[in-house]
């Protein structure tokens, strides 16, 4: 009983919303009131500062990550946001007769420009150069870059992606790693911690398009689909480094809620829906 009950105070404390507890129970179980203490503790700090060495990154709650092992996932997230930042421009000008959303994605392209230079800056601050990613991560964006109408383009790169990618791993990583070096973390904050008006808008649009039905629940599904198998498996090619660095239970929570979180907010939004069917025919397929 007390586990759930602070798994529920956390649940709160972050504004998380209330069907992660069942996932988060999973990774818990068989765990002792003090591993989940310390499973909290990732982000849940208090006053602790943590440290940044030659060569480590200790957390707050004492966990010790090499910095190259950082900044591989750092050169994740670079990539990501460059390729947003490229879909948004070449949709600014491929977008048929829908001015506003050329617009909106003209404007993204700018936004996602900069939150790639904050990564880059950070990733060079730790004295690290950008790697290439996974060929399955390559996959989500090639997948995505090829939609063709404005309300798929919007509901796959602020529903499926931000909920998959963003939310789950984004912002994770600002928590926990913000109070070990606010002076790395400063600008990297400024461009994620706060959504941008133009960022509120497309997921506005993207919501309203789901709520009035403009794309059928069949064809939302199979995009939804499409676009978190490859999610999955790009998640699933960096299991092996998580394996190494002593975090893979802790990447397949992130890997099952990545899944899980955009089915939730499509329910959330109206669609009729089974998310544990769904999920479940996600991870099939992505095997």
């Amino acid at each position: 009983m007390l586990k759930g009950l602070l798994i529920d105070a956390t649940l709160r404390r972050y504004g998380l919303p209330p069907w992660m507890k069942e996932y988060v129970q999973e990774y818990l179980k068989g765990s002792d009131i003090s591993a989940v203490k310390y499973a909290i503790s990732f982000i849940s700090v208090g006053r602790k500062k943590g440290a940044v060495t030659r060569t480590e990154i200790v957390l707050p709650n004492g966990k010790k990550f090499r910095k190259d092992q950082i900044a591989h996932l750092l050169s994740l997230f670079y990539y990501g946001e460059c390729r947003l930042s490229r879909i948004s421009w070449i949709w600014s000008i491929d977008n048929g007769r829908d001015g506003e959303m050329a617009k909106h994605f003209g404007a993204m392209h700018l936004v996602e420009e900069r939150r790639a230079r904050a990564i880059k800056n950070l990733i060079e601050a730790f004295g690290y150069k950008i790697e290439d990613p996974s060929e399955e991560l390559k996959e989500v964006f090639d997948y995505v870059e090829q939609l063709k109408t404005s309300q798929e383009r919007v509901i796959a790169k602020r529903i499926f992606l931000n909920y998959a990618y963003a939310q789950p791993f984004g912002q994770v990583f600002y928590k926990a790693f913000y109070p070990v070096s606010p002076e790395y973390m400063r600008s990297f904050g400024k461009e994620f911690s706060i959504r941008s008006a133009d960022a509120i808008y497309g997921e506005r649009v993207a919501e309203n398009a789901i709520i009035r039905g403009e794309i059928g629940a069949q064809r939302l599904l199979e995009l939804a689909t499409d676009v978190l198998v490859r999610v999955a498996r790009s998640i699933d090619a960096e299991l092996p480094r998580a394996r190494r660095a002593g975090i893979e239970r802790e990447a397949l929570l992130l890997r099952n809620i990545a899944i899980a979180y955009p089915f939730h907010r499509l329910k959330e939004l109206g669609v009729d829906l089974d998310a544990k069917k769904e999920i479940a025919n996600v991870k099939r397929k992505a095997r």
